[in-house]
This record gives structure tokens, C-alpha cells and sequence, in this order.
């Protein structure tokens, strides 16, 4: 199906829309990683682990501060964060 791009803002919703869903795919790699350094502790020293804390550390540390983010042990703040982005 072709789409026929009739304004530019329109453009720029595309456009902003693409990057939302490249962040959570960036959000959802970052949980995936978490979990596979319960099994394999090195994991948290590579290279791409340390990039996907820089991107996606700031927006989960601001939700820790100003939203209950935990329940027990569990860290609420990547589902706040998925919820924002919907």
C-alpha cells in the first residue's frame, strides 16, 4: 500500500513516530540484556551494554525519582517508561 505524504507535518509525525519505536526496541534490548546478566555477569562490561545505559538511563532515572518505581525487588520504571512512549 503507498501512502501519499501531503503536508510536512505529517513528515515529521512519521518521523518522530520512527524514533519513538527505535527507542523502545533500543528500552527492550536494554531488559533483555539485564536478564542475560543474571546468567552471565560480563555481559554489563561490553561495549554495547555501556550504550544502551547511556541512551536509556536518563529518562529511567528521572522516572525514579519522581515515580514509585519499584515493587519489592522489581524495577517498575522500564514498564512507566513503555507505558509513556504509548
Amino acid at each position: 500500500m503507498i501512502f501519499e505524504i501531503t503536508s510536512p507535518l505529517h513528515i515529521i509525525l512519521l518521523v518522530i513516530a520512527n524514533i519513538v519505536r527505535l527507542y523502545e526496541i533500543i528500552l527492550f534490548v536494554r531488559v533483555i540484556f539485564s536478564w542475560i546478566a543474571i546468567f552471565n555477569y560480563k555481559i554489563l562490561s561490553s561495549t554495547i551494554y555501556q550504550i544502551l545505559l547511556k541512551i536509556t538511563e536518563p529518562p529511567l532515572s528521572f522516572i525514579r525519582r519522581h515515580l514509585p518505581s519499584t515493587l519489592g525487588f522489581i524495577d517498575l520504571s522500564v514498564l512507566w517508561l513503555f507505558l509513556f512512549l504509548e
